[in-house]
């Protein structure tokens, strides 16, 4: 399999943890632009919308994980990824492993996006990946608190999340 750009929500303790091991087995889940993706939003896969669409569906599964108030997610390019399911909509895939020297970016929240994504959090108790996402309230919720970009040399700088 050829690289590809995989978003793998993640605690900050665990990407601290990743930098200074440099590898940390998994499997981890992360989102990509998979076949089933790019049917499912008439996507080709040449479009930054393909990955902006694995960006935010990994941004709702660091919302479901529940690990922190504010959410972070790692793009990292890998040709270890397996797709869980081909024909899936949302993009899933597993890693192995991640490796420090792959991740190309990370993706946080602002720390005044803590008090929206509270309210999205309880929101999504209980609820299943396919359900947060299909929430109105949640999109308006997770859209008005964008992942902003940082480069991996930044992840001290980050808002720091409260558990």
């Amino acid at each position: 399999m050829s690289p590809v750009m995989v978003y793998v929500p993640l605690a900050q303790d665990e990407a601290l943890r990743l930098r200074a091991a440099g590898v940390l087995e998994g499997p981890w889940l992360g989102h990509a632009a998979t076949p089933g993706l790019l049917r499912a939003h008439d996507l080709t896969g040449e479009e930054e919308d393909a990955e902006y669409t694995a960006l935010a569906y990994a941004g709702v599964t660091s919302l479901l994980s529940g690990a922190a108030s504010l959410r972070l997610v790692l793009a990292t390019e890998t040709a270890d990824a397996s797709v869980l399911d081909p024909d899936d909509a949302f993009g899933r895939v597993s890693v192995p492993r991640l490796r420090w020297a792959a991740v190309s970016s990370l993706f946080a929240d602002e720390a005044d996006s803590a008090e929206r994504l509270a309210r999205a959090r309880r929101l999504v108790d209980r609820l299943d990946f396919e359900q947060a996402v299909d929430s109105e309230q949640i999109e308006e919720l997770l859209d008005a608190s964008d992942l902003l970009w940082f480069a991996p040399e930044e992840l001290e700088r980050l808002p720091r999340s409260t558990v």
